[in-house]
């Protein structure tokens, strides 16, 4: 089975790794997608290993990545000047007019439209449903591939999903929604990346020498995030907060004394290796179930993970035994406490936590679930025109 991933990556990573900018003339397309991919962001350079280990054949392409698709050979250094439609495409891509051009005649459609071409793909598999509309997704079908899409995040408009093939997301209340209109879905939760244990395995475990940690952000979708962090600070000195989030949010509720700086990638998971107990909490979107990220990332590294009771949490981990829950900013508090009080007899906890994770829900258990469900998919589709792949 061949698999073209579509995956995007956020534009302050991006930013930061100057892949707004054009490439040089001695930039190789595949050297600047393999740089991307080491970067361990997308969720498509995970899923990689695992889904190639099962004989398929795997292609990644950072579709919102400037600099790396104006390497493509077919459109070498061919783009405009511009990076303003690159940086803000998902905005962009909602407007009435402007929104059928980025999903047309853009730059980035165009290159798209051409890497499937070439690669001819079984399945195209898009991280982000933002980034194709219908009209796009039927003229990649027209093109022999069954398209899969995957999303944990806020909606996009019904005009972008409704011809997807099979939609995977880690919110039970997305997939509900999903079959309601008519669009194929099943629950695939998120996952950990199994690589960053390994590696303190191999460099040696750091103490645990960080009470309470929170990584995470204060956008308009966590809305509980301040007030949960300001009930932990007034009673737990040793919180420490590690977040992108604007100065003024951490100001509002008293926390700037608590802030010590930003966290990605492997500095991320260094701090969660030596932090006791990790704090979690889901935005709105997420309409109480538990579906975030940090779950698998906080109890991957060993870290006791306090999190809220969602609708779903026990068919995740069981509560009280692998992790703890919280119904209110007041339970986390006590729970917080209660834990670092006798903080030795709440490891075995953690260690249980750390156990359920790196046995159910790593990338290469995703993966096969994955792969299970892109092979019953491709069997639906045998009736395909296999001349349409062009």
């Amino acid at each position: 089975m061949k698999i073209l991933f579509i995956d995007t990556l956020y534009p302050g990573l991006l930013e930061r790794l100057g892949f707004f900018e054009k490439p040089r003339p001695i930039d190789s397309y595949s050297d600047l997608t393999s740089e991307l991919e080491s970067q361990n962001f997308g969720s498509s350079s995970l899923y990689r290993p695992g889904l190639e280990s099962l004989g398929n054949s795997v292609e990644v392409v950072f579709a919102n990545a400037r600099k790396a698709q104006l390497a493509w050979p077919k459109h070498r250094l061919a783009g405009s000047n511009s990076t303003f439609s690159w940086r803000y495409w998902q905005a962009l891509s909602r407007l009435p007019i402007i929104g059928q051009v980025i999903h047309t005649k853009s730059e980035k459609t165009q290159i798209l439209i051409d890497q499937i071409a070439e690669y001819r793909p079984d399945v195209v598999y898009c991280l982000n449903i933002n980034f194709l509309n219908n009209r796009l997704i039927k003229r990649i079908k027209s093109m022999g591939a069954v398209v899969v899409g995957q999303i944990a995040s806020p909606l996009p408009p019904v005009s972008f999903y409704k011809s997807y093939d099979h939609i995977f997301s880690a919110h039970p209340g997305q997939v509900k929604h999903f079959k309601n209109k008519g669009v194929s879905s099943s629950w695939l939760p998120l996952a950990f990346d199994s690589k960053q244990r390994a590696l303190f395995d191999k460099t040696g475990w750091p103490e645990r020498t960080r009470d309470v940690t929170f990584v995470g952000t204060f956008g308009r979708h966590q809305r509980n995030t301040g007030p949960l962090l300001e009930a932990i600070a007034k009673e737990i000195p040793g919180l420490q907060i590690f977040t992108l989030s604007n100065p003024k949010q951490l100001q509002r509720f008293g926390l700037t004394g608590f802030f010590r700086g930003k966290a990605w990638g492997s500095e991320m998971y260094k701090i969660l290796a030596e932090s006791k107990i990790v704090i979690n909490r889901h935005g709105a979107v997420a309409d109480g179930f538990s579906v975030n990220f940090r779950m698998f990332e906080a109890t991957g590294m060993g870290a006791l993970l306090v999190t809220e009771q969602g609708k779903n949490t026990s068919d995740l981990f069981e509560p009280g035994k692998e992790i703890l829950t919280y119904r209110s900013a007041e339970d986390a508090v006590q729970v917080i406490k209660k834990a670092l009080a006798d903080f030795e007899s709440y490891q075995s906890i953690a260690l249980a936590g750390q156990h359920r994770t790196l046995t159910e829900h790593t990338y290469e258990k995703r993966s096969r679930e994955i792969d299970d469900v892109l092979r019953q998919l491709l069997t639906k589709s045998v009736n395909r025109e296999p001349e349409a792949k062009t």
